[in-house]
């Protein structure tokens, strides 16, 4: 399989919006299930990491998109994150 990963600097300035977009979501729905169980520090970086892609992918131009791929980065490990806490909560059958 062949990978066709590509920095965001290889990206169109489409595929950035639609990743950081993506990502954006996930945290902000990352968040909403965090809230349920309480866990208010999960709320917290969740929504800050998800505000602050929110706000650079409104000024891709003027960023540094090195910084941007590593807050997309956070942002992925904590969902990760989130997902194996989730996983070790779920009642077995």
């Amino acid at each position: 399989m062949e990978d066709n990963s590509k920095t965001l600097t290889e990206m169109s300035a489409r595929e950035r919006s639609e990743i950081v977009s993506n990502v954006v979501e996930a945290l902000e729905s990352a968040s909403a299930n965090a809230e349920e169980s309480g866990d208010s520090r999960l709320i917290a970086n969740a929504y800050s990491i998800a505000c602050t892609l929110r706000g650079c992918r409104l000024h891709f131009g003027e960023l540094d998109l090195v910084a941007v791929e590593q807050l997309l980065a956070q942002g992925i490990t904590l969902m990760s994150m989130l997902s194996a806490k989730r996983s070790l909560n779920e009642p077995k059958h």
